[in-house]
């Protein structure tokens, strides 16, 4: 398993040329999302304002029921279909986004329109966003107690401060344990959302610590977020996602080397991982044959798909160590 430092260096290291591709994909994420909810907005103010529209042109056209009743009817269906497509939306940009991330710790050739690949197999989608979905439902369960003491008694009261500070630290030790779900589910398209959350319990069974050290490794970065009224997000965010999509990655290679006798939980590496591979590899191989597979960037893309996170993490390492080596022999 990678040290905090390593991971950071890792992930400064895989963005090197790749920071124009991960910013223009999550402005299209930003951009696709601000479109979506304008026109949300635009078709509830319609639907707020029909009655008063309605109210208006009986005084001039009378109107009949039915007709005011279709009405509504159809702007209720048209309000439902939307949002059951934002989740869709969501879920898709999501996943597109986090695959975005893997391809790039695993040292592959990307694009900014990668970001909607999550779009090409709606079932996985679907376990993708089920599982975030179910991460969110345990955090706000946890919190009922203390939602309750706030509604009952007040949030003024030392009782509700009790309360406030053990679910802060009850929710958060529940999320480390939590937090690799997404990864693997993105990672793995055939994966099930039980299988997504037993492989983040399992990679973060002594993993917690390090992963709470990773966090606070950012705490000067977020710092300078705040200082810049957020323009610094723009580089902040994709080195944290980086950082902790190779920890997800480390962790699981790391655990897959050592001898857990968990036959279940290994079938996900020797069977599926292998075909999520072979297809990423033909999709990598089609595409650089599309742009003209004599390009250097083309041949790249070709060596680069078939490799490993371990193997890429391995010559990353090399390099590494060759250049302080070099550095060190210099007079």
């Amino acid at each position: 398993m990678m040290t905090n430092t390593q991971i950071r260096a890792f992930a400064r290291n895989q963005l090197r040329g790749h920071w124009g591709t991960i910013i223009g994909a999550c402005f299209m994420v930003v951009l696709s999302m601000t479109v979506y909810t304008a026109v949300l907005y635009v078709i509830g103010v319609f639907g707020i304002l029909a009655p008063i529209f309605e109210g208006f042109s009986t005084g001039i056209l009378p109107l009949q029921h039915s007709s005011s009743l279709l009405v509504q009817t159809l702007m209720g269906i048209v309000i439902a279909a939307l949002l059951i497509l934002g989740i869709a939306l969501y879920a898709g940009l999501s996943l597109g986004l986090q695959k975005l991330y893997l391809d790039i710790a695993r040292g592959r050739q990307v694009r900014v329109m990668d970001v909607f690949r999550g779009f090409q197999d709606p079932m996985h989608g679907l376990h993708f966003f089920g599982t975030i979905l179910i991460v969110w439902l345990i955090q706000i369960a946890l919190q009922l107690p203390l939602f309750y003491i706030g509604f009952r008694f007040g949030t003024d009261i030392f009782d509700y401060r009790v309360t406030q500070t053990i679910t802060s630290v009850i929710v958060y030790i529940v999320t480390l344990y939590l937090s690799m779900a997404a990864f693997a589910s993105a990672d793995h398209p055939s994966m099930t959302m039980g299988q997504a959350f037993k492989t983040s319990f399992h990679l973060m069974r002594n993993k917690k610590t390090k992963l709470f050290g990773l966090y606070l490794s950012f705490f000067g970065w977020m710092l300078l977020t705040i200082l810049t009224c957020g323009i610094a997000a723009i580089w902040v965010q994709p080195y944290i996602s980086e950082s902790i999509t190779i920890f997800y990655l480390s962790a699981y290679s790391s655990d897959y080397q050592s001898k857990v006798e968990d036959a279940e939980y290994r079938e996900v590496e020797d069977a599926d991982y292998r075909e999520v591979q072979e297809a990423e590899a033909h999709a990598n191989t089609a595409w650089n044959e599309a742009e003209g597979s004599s390009t250097p960037q083309a041949q790249a893309g070709q060596q680069a798909s078939p490799r490993s996170f371990e193997d890429v993490r391995q010559e990353y390492v090399k390099d590494d160590v060759k250049t302080n080596t070099e550095e060190g022999e210099k007079p």
